[in-house]
């Protein structure tokens, strides 16, 4: 095996975790939050009057709304070029994964700072440390995945986490539409820390993993590109609307999220996402090529494809393949 840098093997993936992968996940994160600690914090509203919208009400309320989503959302097309870009230099200089943005997510990190003040009637100081402890709490519970998600599959944590995700914001909805009533807005963040725990079980992470175990090698970077530009465009269009959205509906915003986990990324995930865990990317690319669109899922659990499968067991579990799968694999 070549060395890079004098390193290979084990010490060069800790050399790269800690000087590509690292900075590239705190940068990630301060994009994703850049405005979200500042839009309601008194020296920006100032020194930014165009885009207020805590102190505002009414038609002015409504015409800064529109202003803030823009501004706020515009790094991000520069997010998307560069994705869009890899179509066509991606395999020159290399690729990253990204995966479903729809689940609300973004919406929260964004604006978790006025989403707190505002819609859960808190005074400034109070949001901002509320905001940086959702963020923190984020963090800690992102290590349950790396434990679990070998072990309970890929699959599982998805169904587990979009459930989750789509309980916190439809309760979130509801109690937080009652900003004078105290125990409600006490469960409203409440939910907010619960969404929080649910998130990075199974979308903060994972999708990077189970997009590159899906994606055949040959069409690998185009299908990274395309999959990335959609991310950064989705991003774009929540930070446009997300203000917009609260400041006519209110907590009532909620609504559309919980709407997309229940009804878009819950029955996707169940009916067209195999479980990948316990597969090689031979196997994979063996059950896709075997399979349509809607059969992929039932084919995943007749071929015994399952999580942590020791190695003494294969030969059992290869006996299980259909035969469709078999002829697919002679073939290859």
């Amino acid at each position: 095996m070549a060395r890079f840098y004098g390193l290979r093997g084990h010490k060069l993936n800790r050399l790269m975790l800690f000087t590509v992968v690292g900075p590239a996940f705190l940068l990630l994160g301060y994009n994703n939050a850049c405005a979200g600690g500042l839009l309601n914090l008194p020296d920006w509203v100032e020194t930014f009057p165009q885009i207020n919208t805590v102190s505002t009400t009414g038609r002015r309320a409504a015409h800064n709304s529109t202003i803030q989503g823009t501004a706020v959302a515009s790094y991000t097309l520069g997010c998307f070029m560069g994705a869009f870009s890899c179509i066509f230099v991606g395999n020159k200089i290399g690729q990253s994964l990204a995966f479903l943005q729809l689940c609300g997510v973004n919406a929260i990190s964004f604006y978790i700072g006025p989403t707190i003040e505002l819609d859960l009637a808190l005074s400034g100081r109070i949001a901002s440390i509320l905001g940086a402890s959702v963020f923190t709490w984020q963090t800690l519970c992102s290590l349950i995945a790396v434990y679990t998600i070998d072990r309970l599959g890929r699959r599982k944590l998805m169904l587990f986490s979009a459930i989750g995700m789509g309980c916190c914001m439809a309760i979130a909805a509801g109690t937080a539409s009652y900003p004078d009533n105290c125990a409600a807005i006490i469960v409203a963040g409440i939910c907010l820390f619960m969404f929080s725990f649910f998130f990075p079980i199974g979308f903060l992470g994972l999708p990077f993993l189970y997009s590159a175990e899906v994606a055949p090698v040959r069409a690998r970077v185009l299908i990274t590109a395309i999959s990335t530009s959609t991310t950064w465009i989705l991003n774009f269009m929540i930070a446009e609307v997300t203000p917009v959205g609260f400041s006519h509906i209110h907590a009532r915003y909620f609504v559309i999220y919980a709407c997309m986990n229940f009804g878009l990324i819950l029955p996707t995930v169940y009916f067209f996402f195999p479980e990948t865990g316990g597969r090689s990317l031979e196997e994979i690319d063996e059950l896709f090529a075997a399979s349509t669109v809607f059969n992929v899922v039932k084919n995943s659990k007749v071929s015994g494809g399952g999580v942590d499968v020791p190695l003494e067991q294969q030969p059992e579990r290869i006996g299980k393949v259909p035969e469709e799968m078999v002829e697919t694999r002679n073939n290859l």
